[in-house]
């Protein structure tokens, strides 16, 4: 009797352990497992280069203006107006909504909706620019000077050969000054190696962005006599 108990159980006891040894081993959460977090962000775009239908772009949120650079792919979803759009009809300035996988420096644009012009917005920063000057010559923006020779002004950014820290890179802004012998020029009539002095600050990422670009002699009148 006993051996025939014996018989009966010794089969399923087998089977019971080849199955505890064929369980799959539990889940172990990595960064490679788990996908980065959605953001829903809104702002203005500062920058869109997208070509055919993939890039990257450039937003500058509402929420403390800290600046977002995510890649654009053939999967982002565009769309203005409830009416999906191609990367052409996309324009820097335009009012968005996007919704962002990754972080501020790494991330990829999941959809694009091209948002109404704010008002108060445009309003504002009409008013900006049309002060800028008189508040610039009362509080100078831009608490970092650099002196240095232009190595080259290539896209958005201003690279700047200077003696004591070498080559520095800077972030242009939408609103940054170029002015050449005490008068305000564009960015094209900057040459390389001219020798500058810039006003900068650095950005909630640690990245320098300009202000104020300087050059040029300021001529003085002439006087008449000895």
């Amino acid at each position: 009797m006993r051996g025939g108990w014996l018989a009966t159980l010794l089969p399923v006891l087998v089977a019971f352990s080849a199955y505890g040894q064929s369980l799959p081993a539990p889940l172990v959460l990595t960064d490679a497992t788990v996908a980065p977090a959605l953001h829903v962000l809104k702002g203005e775009l500062l920058e869109w280069n997208v070509r055919g239908l993939s890039g990257d772009m450039l937003l500058e949120i509402l929420d403390g203006g800290r600046r977002w650079r995510c890649q654009v792919t053939a999967d982002t979803f565009l769309s203005r107006a409830s009416i999906r759009i191609h990367p052409d009809g996309v324009r820097a300035g335009d009012n968005l909504e996007i919704v962002a996988q990754g972080t501020p420096v790494a991330c990829v644009a999941r959809t694009v909706y091209i948002r109404p012009p704010d008002p108060l917005r445009a309003r504002a920063r009409a008013a900006i620019s049309v002060s800028r000057n008189g508040l610039d010559s009362r509080w100078p923006l831009g608490l970092l000077t650099f002196t240095g020779t232009v190595n080259r002004l290539e896209g958005n950014r201003l690279f700047l050969q200077t003696r004591k820290f070498g080559e520095k890179s800077f972030a242009l802004r939408d609103d940054t000054l170029f002015s050449s012998a005490g008068r305000n020029v564009e960015a094209n009539e900057l040459a390389a190696q001219t020798r500058v002095f810039v006003r900068a600050n650095r950005t909630f990422d640690g990245d320098l962005e300009v202000y104020h670009v300087i050059w040029g002699e300021i001529l003085q009148p002439q006087r008449d006599g000895p």
